[in-house]
């Protein structure tokens, strides 16, 4: 049998967070609503640390073809 994962159940939301929760399940966006903005920012995260990446290797590659 194969081993069962257990759940991280230390984890506790700050009160900022579960605040920030209530506040947006309150509003008429709910669930769904709130998770289309987080998985927004997420998405916003990413694009902004790949173009970064990408800038800082360019950066690296045109510096050494100058020498």
């Amino acid at each position: 049998m194969a081993p069962v994962e257990q759940l991280d159940t230390k984890y506790g939301a700050t009160k900022q967070e579960r605040e920030y929760v209530q506040e947006m399940l309150e509003k008429k966006e709910g669930v769904i609503g709130l998770f289309k903005k987080e998985l927004n920012k997420l998405n916003t995260k990413i694009i902004r640390n790949f173009h970064s990446d990408n800038f800082v290797a360019f950066e690296a590659q045109k510096k050494f073809e100058t020498e």
